[in-house]
């Protein structure tokens, strides 16, 4: 949390341009289906009140790239910071399933 005390504020230029950038996004099925079968360990992450990203398209990724997916009950946009330790245990996973090599055992 100290990294949010400390950093400025995002000026409002900023913050309409990565707005737009994150509203507009899209990754079609194919690009989905690349990322699945690349081979890397694969975590979506959502909050059950998020009203920045819809949880419905977590549930979207999760399908497409069959992974797991951890739903925070009653977070919003902010896991890391509405959710420190859990989210953080989750994140700590899926690095160690990749600097472990455990994702290129699943593709041998």
């Amino acid at each position: 949390m100290n990294r949010f005390k400390n950093s400025p504020l995002q000026p409002l230029h900023a913050n309409i341009a990565q707005s737009y950038a994150a509203l507009s996004h899209h990754v079609n099925s194919k690009r989905l289906a690349q990322i699945r079968d690349s081979g890397l360990p694969i975590l979506v992450l959502t909050g059950t009140v998020d009203n920045f990203v819809r949880p419905s398209g977590s549930y979207h990724l999760q399908k497409e790239l069959q992974c797991k997916l951890v739903v925070f009950e009653g977070s919003g946009h902010a896991l890391p910071g509405e959710q420190t330790e859990t989210y953080c245990r989750f994140i700590e996973e899926i690095v160690i399933k990749g600097k472990d090599g455990e994702f290129l055992l699943n593709k041998l």
